[in-house]
């Protein structure tokens, strides 16, 4: 492996490696016909344990089983394994977890991501000693997710085409053993079909026995050769980054590059709307609640509900913009390297300007509607747009700028960690249950769609909230609680594959509230809500038809 070095800026230079995408199609890892057989049994694996209709148990296995495979077969080559890498791969064991642990489908679907992120952070500093993730760029970022998407696209080739070249370097191919056992296989085929299909003919027992076994439906078979080499592609491309990804890169400065002039001008610009913007909030933002209604034409859900995820878009969209802006820009004078600096601050503090009105807008619309999934979401994602701003101030304002990516990144997987603990299905039920005695409304709809996570919350607050419920609310939740009792396959057991935490919380919470929630929801609330919704019945026909 060749060394790149970098000077440090003190006139020594200090020998780095950073991962980049070489030498994939050519260069195996070492040991590639283990490695092949392990990608080969985790595909086996994924085939067996995906078997079913919902993630759960099945996928944090899997997961699980990727990672130690790939410390085991770390452990037995020359990769060092030191503590960063076990960090990332416990953080990433522990998002694996979210489909086994929640039910609520964004946190699985983003603790998949979380996984994804660590994985590919994990094959970056494998082979890479001198990769430091607090000192990386975010130009480094993300040329390692490049590298991690041509890794996936990639797949098993490195193992295949090494095995291959390992093949054809061998003489003799006569006494192989793998060839001689394939010569004898296909001269004993036609052997066995004669004498078999004798002994068929001499017991019927037989013949049922072996008919059984050759009766192969094509689907199925086609499904499991699928499903198997899916995984075995996936295992096989985190098994090769993690063995042979290491490979320092040039540290010149690669990407588009900007004068001051042009850059100031993006800023400038950017920074004149957003002021013009906040001087036409000034008074909704200072006025309260009794100058929003006021307004003429302005309603809660137009200047609160549209307000807030706007206002989130546009912050998540300027961010990367003053990143990448000052990524690009290289200010040579002092003057201007302040003026700069003084244009990116002002964008900084506009931006919490606006942090600052969509929080605003979320408390009014939450103080008049309660909260729901998507309003959660939406905050954690504008507290960690929040702290973001906040580094970058900290970090590349002053700087420093290539830790600015590292915080990003963890910033990012605590708050999504926090929210895999935190279950906020089962917040967002509690905190409008608590606004009912305050005389607000209780959104069972909402409730009700919240699944499994929300079940057991929903059980204890059912009795605060009965009041509030009419007969729609106590279908709706009639529903939800039947949805929550055991998933029972067609043969009546159940799928372990589908394990989940947060459904067996559920049914456990439905059976220990059985008799206060047939007591609240009544008998048979559905079928009263159908027929009360019906329409009315056609009134009879008399005299001739026309």
């Amino acid at each position: 492996m060749s060394a790149m070095t970098e000077n440090r800026g003190d006139g020594a230079p200090s020998a780095t490696a950073t991962a980049v995408p070489h030498s994939i199609f050519t260069r195996a890892p070492a040991a590639s016909t283990r490695t092949l057989v392990t990608a080969l049994e985790l595909g086996v694996l994924g085939d067996y344990l995906m078997r079913s209709d919902e993630p759960g148990l099945n996928v944090t296995l899997w997961v699980w089983a990727l990672l130690a495979a790939a410390l085991v077969m770390t452990s037995r080559s020359d990769v060092r394994i030191d503590r960063r890498r076990i960090a990332l791969i416990g953080a990433a064991a522990f998002f694996a977890a979210a489909p086994a642990w929640r039910a609520t489908e964004p946190l699985v679907v983003f603790g998949g991501l979380a996984v994804i992120t660590l994985l590919v952070l994990s094959a970056w500093t494998a082979g890479a000693p001198g990769v430091v993730l607090l000192d990386r760029t975010l130009g480094s970022y993300l040329r390692a997710a490049w590298t991690g998407f041509v890794h996936i696209l990639v797949g098993a080739i490195p193992l295949f085409t090494a095995e291959a070249r390992a093949r054809s370097d061998l003489r003799n191919t006569y006494r192989r053993p793998l060839g001689a056992a394939l010569r004898g296989l296909a001269l004993s085929v036609p052997v066995v079909f004669v004498l078999g299909a004798l002994l068929m003919k001499a017991d019927a027992a037989f013949e049922s026995l072996i008919g059984n076994l050759l009766r192969w439906d094509a689907g199925t078979v086609a499904s499991h050769v699928a499903l198997a080499g899916a995984f075995t592609w996936l295992g096989a491309a985190y098994l090769c980054a993690s063995l042979g990804w290491g490979r320092a890169e040039a540290t010149t400065p690669v990407g588009i590059r900007l004068g001051v002039i042009e850059g100031g001008m993006v800023l400038g610009v950017v920074n004149l709307l957003f002021l013009s913007f906040m001087l036409v909030q000034l008074r909704y933002l200072f006025g309260g609640t009794d100058h929003v209604l006021a307004t003429a034409g302005l309603t809660y859900a137009e200047y609160a509900r549209r307000g807030f995820f706007e206002l989130v878009t546009v912050t998540a969209l300027t961010l990367p913009l003053l990143v990448g802006v000052t990524a690009a820009v290289h200010p040579e004078s002092a003057l201007e390297r302040r003026i700069f600096r003084s244009l990116s601050t002002a964008l900084v503090v506009l931006l919490l300007a606006l942090v600052v009105s969509a929080v605003g807008r979320m408390r009014l619309y939450q103080m008049e509607y309660g909260w729901t999934l998507p309003r959660v979401h939406a905050t954690a994602l504008m507290l960690w747009i929040c702290g973001c701003i906040v580094w970058f101030a900290a970090t590349v304002l002053r700087g420093d700028a290539r830790r600015f990516a590292f915080g990003g990144v963890t910033g990012g997987l605590a708050v999504l960690g926090m929210l895999i603990v935190a279950n906020p299905a089962s917040l967002v039920v509690r905190a409008n249950a608590a606004r009912v005695s305050a005389g607000g409304d209780f959104d069972a709809e909402h409730a009700a769609s919240l699944g499994d996570d929300a079940i057991p919350a929903l059980m204890d607050i059912l009795p605060a909230v009965e009041p509030t419920l009419d007969l729609a609310d106590r279908c709706l939740i009639q529903r939800a609680v039947d949805k929550a009792g055991p998933r029972l396959r067609e043969d009546g057991t159940r799928n372990w594959r589908e394990w989940n935490l947060a459904r067996v919380r559920a049914r456990r919470a439905v059976q220990e509230h059985a008799a206060s929630t047939a007591r609240i929801l009544g008998a048979a609330p559905c079928p009263a809500v159908e027929a009360s919704v019906a329409p009315p019945a056609a009134p009879p026909v008399t005299g001739a038809p026309r």
